[in-house]
C-alpha cells in the first residue's frame, strides 16, 4: 500500500493529477458503396502545437475556441490538417488513399463548433474519399509517434452489399474498433460479392476507454476509491460503499450521456466547479478516515452526493468517444461499456489494496497505517484543490 501510495505522490507532484493529454481520437466511420467518410470531434489543443505539445496544459474551453480571431482560426485549421495527415492515413489493398478534409463548422459565420459533454473546445472535421480499387483490406494506420489511440465507431451494413448500393440507414449497426499507436488495422474488406465487414471488436473499445479513465489516467478516483478502503477493510461495508458510488455517478453519467442533463447549458462557474468539486470529495473522505475511529453507515450519504460529482467528471473525460458513439444510436449500451470498464478498473484497486494490506492487517499498528495513509491522501487532495481552483 505504501508503495502504492509513493507512487501516486510523485506522480502528482509532477502535474499528471491536472494536466491534459489527450489520451484518444474518435472517429465516426461510414462506408458507403464506393465512396467513404469519417467525422473526427478533434481536440482543438491538438491544433495548437504549444498546447500539443505541453502535457501540463489543460484542455481549453468551448469559449476559448470561439473568441480566436480569423487569423488565429485560419493557423488552427492548418496544423490541424497537417496533423492530421501526419497521424492517421488509410489504404485499400495496400495502396494510399487519397482524401479530402473539411471543417465543418466554419461553414456557418461565426463557426458553430461542437458542445460536447465536458464543454471543452473541439472542431469537427470529415474526411472524405473514394475506396481506390475493387478488392482487398480498407485499412487505416495509425503514426508510430502518436501521443493517443484512435478509437472507431464504424457504422456497417448489417448485412453485406454489392458495390455501388445504397445503404439503408435502419440497417446500420455499431462496430467499435482500438488502433494504438504504430499499428494498421483492417476496417472492412471489398470483393466481388461487395463488402465484406472485418469481425467486430463489439464494445472493447468503449469498456478499455472507462478502464483507462480510472487505471492509469484517473488518479483522483483511484484516491476516492482508496478513501473507501481505508476506513472499513470489511467486505460488506466496502461492497456497501462501492454499490452507492456506482449507482450515483452511473445515474448523472447516464442523463448527461441520454441527454435528459445538458451540462452545457448551465452557467460556466458551476462546469467549472466539477473537478475542483472532485478532489473537494476526496479531501473530506480522506479527513473523516482520519477523525472517525469506526465507519458509520451516514457515511452512504457522503459517499453518494459525491458519486452524483464523480459521474459529471466522467461524462466530460470520457469526451468525444462516446459523443460520437450516441449520435444515431441508443445511448444504454454505449453507456453500459463504458460503465463497466469504469467498475472493473475500480474493482482491480480495491482488490490491489486488499491484497496488498494482508500481511498487516494483524498488525496492531494497522490503524495507524491506515490513518497514515489517509493524511498522505488528504495533503495530495488538498493540494488539487488548489491547484483547481488557483491555478
Amino acid at each position: 500500500m505504501w508503495k502504492i501510495l509513493l507512487l501516486l505522490v510523485i506522480s502528482s507532484s509532477f502535474g499528471l493529477v491536472r494536466a491534459h493529454t489527450v489520451e484518444t481520437v474518435a472517429l465516426s466511420f461510414l462506408e458507403t458503396g464506393d465512396s467513404w467518410q469519417v467525422e473526427i470531434l478533434l481536440d482543438a489543443s491538438l491544433a495548437v502545437p504549444d498546447l500539443r505539445d505541453d502535457p501540463e496544459s489543460l484542455q481549453p474551453e468551448r469559449e476559448w475556441l470561439s473568441s480566436r480571431s480569423d487569423s488565429e482560426h485560419q493557423l488552427m485549421r492548418v496544423e490541424a490538417e497537417r496533423y492530421l495527415r501526419e497521424a492517421i492515413s488509410f489504404s485499400h489493398d495496400g495502396a494510399a488513399v487519397s482524401y479530402d478534409m473539411v471543417f465543418t463548422d466554419y461553414m456557418a459565420s461565426p463557426p458553430v463548433f461542437p458542445k460536447l459533454l465536458n464543454g471543452g473546445a473541439y472542431m469537427t472535421v470529415h474526411l472524405f474519399g473514394e475506396l481506390g480499387g475493387e478488392h482487398g483490406d480498407f485499412s487505416i494506420h495509425a503514426a508510430t509517434d502518436n501521443s493517443f489511440d484512435i478509437v472507431i465507431i464504424m457504422d456497417a451494413p448489417a448485412e453485406d452489399s454489392g458495390a455501388g448500393s445504397q445503404v439503408d440507414p435502419e440497417s446500420v449497426d455499431k462496430s467499435y474498433f482500438t488502433v494504438l499507436s504504430g499499428e494498421t488495422t483492417a476496417l472492412f474488406t471489398t470483393s466481388s460479392q461487395g463488402v465484406e465487414n472485418i469481425p467486430e471488436e463489439g464494445g472493447y473499445s468503449l469498456l478499455n476507454l472507462g478502464f483507462r479513465h480510472v487505471i492509469p489516467d484517473g488518479l483522483d478516483h483511484m484516491f476516492f476509491i482508496l478513501c473507501l478502503f481505508l476506513l472499513a477493510r470489511r467486505w460488506r461495508p466496502l461492497m456497501m460503499q462501492s454499490l452507492v458510488f456506482t449507482l450515483a455517478h452511473s445515474l448523472t453519467l447516464g442523463l448527461v450521456v441520454s441527454g435528459a442533463l445538458q451540462l452545457t447549458n448551465w452557467p460556466t462557474f458551476i462546469e467549472l466547479s466539477i473537478e475542483p468539486l472532485i478532489a473537494v470529495s476526496i479531501l473530506v473522505l480522506a479527513v473523516e478516515n482520519i477523525v472517525r475511529k469506526k465507519f458509520s453507515k451516514s457515511r452512504y450519504i457522503g459517499v453518494f452526493i459525491f458519486g452524483l460529482i464523480h459521474g459529471l467528471g466522467f461524462a466530460g473525460s470520457l469526451g468525444s468517444a462516446l459523443q460520437l458513439s450516441v449520435q444515431d444510436q441508443g445511448w444504454i449500451y454505449p453507456l453500459a461499456m463504458a460503465n463497466l470498464g469504469v467498475e472493473l478498473a475500480q474493482v482491480c484497486v480495491i482488490l490491489g489494496a486488499w491484497i496488498l494490506t494482508i500481511p498487516l492487517i494483524k498488525h496492531k499498528s494497522y490503524p495507524v497505517f491506515e490513518r497514515g495513509c489517509s493524511v498522505v491522501i488528504a495533503l495530495i487532495a488538498g493540494w488539487m484543490v488548489i491547484e483547481r481552483v488557483l491555478l
